[in-house]
């Protein structure tokens, strides 16, 4: 692999120089992680399901790898394998729980991200805005399958060199990702549908 530190061990996590840790987790990450097919899943063993990719606030679009996935797709994938029998679902990409993008953290500014008031106009000619999370719960709640479905404000990042190793899924509105605009993850998560979660993320 090209993106791999030679040598990189769980040793070099605890370095002082943050090249070397965020390499090192880098590399690690990519020679260990693992792909784990629909097939090769036990429901009874998972409570819940994350899907990764790349989202943008109030856009009803997934990007994973070279697709571009629709609310419709997405819960086409999951029921298609039975995955929705798992009936915690949460998606992981930039701004899956925002209508606009949040500038801070603040209580106001969330709802405000996530409750934008369409004018009327806008209602009429394309409907109400939605977060990816929301256009994702009304698809499943279409087909008359019950499920809780996650997104997360903010922008989705994984290190903030002030901070040293993450010990947690972040979440912030910087990139990179600065101590001051960087948050825990489950912290600013918004969820539709029968289930809150109230596990650790």
């Amino acid at each position: 692999m090209e993106f791999t530190y030679p040598g990189a061990n769980k040793s070099h996590l605890q370095s002082s120089n943050s090249d070397v840790v965020a390499a090192a987790a880098i590399s690690i990450a990519a020679t260990e992680i693992k792909t784990i097919l629909p097939d090769d899943l036990t429901p009874g063993k998972y409570n819940k399901i994350y899907l990764s990719g790349h989202g943008s606030a109030g856009l009803p679009l997934l990007k994973c790898g070279d697709e571009f996935l629709s609310p419709a797709d997405i819960v086409d994938r999951i029921v298609q394998h039975n995955l929705h029998e798992i009936d915690d679902i949460r998606l992981t990409s930039c701004n899956s729980a925002n209508i606009i993008k949040n500038k801070d953290f603040s209580p106001d500014e969330i709802d405000k991200s996530s409750n934008i008031n369409n004018g009327w106009l806008a209602r009429t000619l394309f409907g109400q805005k939605k977060s990816l999370a929301e256009h994702v719960y009304a698809e499943f709640e279409s087909r008359g399958i019950n499920v809780s479905i996650s997104g997360y404000h903010g922008i989705g990042v994984f290190y903030v060199p002030e901070h040293g190793k993450p010990t947690t899924h972040l979440r912030s509105t910087t990139v990179p990702a600065t101590p001051e605009y960087t948050v825990r993850r489950s912290d600013y998560r918004a969820t539709f549908g029968r289930t809150q979660p109230i596990d650790i993320d």
